[in-house]
């Protein structure tokens, strides 16, 4: 359940690539305006609650994420994951804060546990290869919260069918005229839709155990995020 083909993994990622130039451009347009306020307000959410002085960002692409957690934690430290090589070299670009790109899975990442005070992840979940086991590893290495900003499903099926439209005919339309005519990867977004989790759903998968959990909808409910923390804080003494 929740889980991708590993061929078709590998083409998601290769198609991002494909359009990294107009990455941030489509995204602002494909989100309403709203993908950079959902980052950073779930930002905001955990650093509330926990310190934030240490911050990994799984899936940070070319860097969109870090520079929202730049701007609003200023954190002493941030790891950028990326399973993409070309992408990874970008992803601290946007930070004057300490940081450092690692070519890694969400399923597998190379941490300690308890070790970062939040982990984010904004825009990839969708695309992990498996959901199920890359939250247990965003769980495992965060010692205060785990903060999941992403595409979601409306509740209403009306919502679901316009949502289902703008995804695969007209971000492909748009992608033709912005993306200087790159809109097949757009096609790709569209064949994930199956994959695509209510906010409630996504809640449910992270929010267990933890003493805290915050949920958030925007545009009436296809973007949104949800964050999970524990009210103590980390300590010194991270595993």
């Amino acid at each position: 359940m929740r889980r991708l083909d590993i061929s078709f993994w590998r083409k998601i990622i290769s198609d991002i690539e494909a359009i990294i130039s107009y990455y941030r451009r489509m995204n602002r347009i494909m989100s309403l305006g709203h993908d950079e306020k959902v980052r950073c307000d779930a930002v905001q959410a955990i650093c509330r609650h926990t310190r934030c002085m240490l911050v990994l960002d799984v899936g940070a692409g070319p860097g969109d994420s870090v520079r929202c957690i730049c701007k609003v934690a200023k954190p002493a430290y941030i790891v950028a994951v990326e399973p993409s090589s070309r992408m990874v070299r970008l992803s601290c670009r946007a930070c004057r804060h300490v940081c450092d790109a690692v070519v890694a899975i969400a399923e597998s990442l190379p941490f300690r546990s308890t070790v970062f005070d939040a982990v984010t992840s904004f825009y990839a979940a969708r695309d992990y290869l498996n959901l199920t086991a890359a939250l247990r590893e965003e769980r495992r290495v965060a010692c205060g919260g785990v903060v999941i900003g992403d595409i979601f499903v409306p509740a209403s099926k009306l919502l679901r069918l316009l949502q289902k439209i703008w995804v695969c005919v007209f971000a492909p339309f748009i992608a033709l005229i912005v993306a200087a005519g790159k809109w097949k990867p757009y096609t790709t977004l569209c064949r994930t839709l199956s994959r695509w989790l209510t906010i409630g759903e996504m809640g449910s998968m992270l929010c267990s155990g933890y003493e805290v959990c915050e949920q958030r909808a925007y545009v009436v409910g296809g973007l949104g995020y949800v964050a999970a923390w524990q009210k103590s804080a980390c300590g010194d003494n991270r595993g």
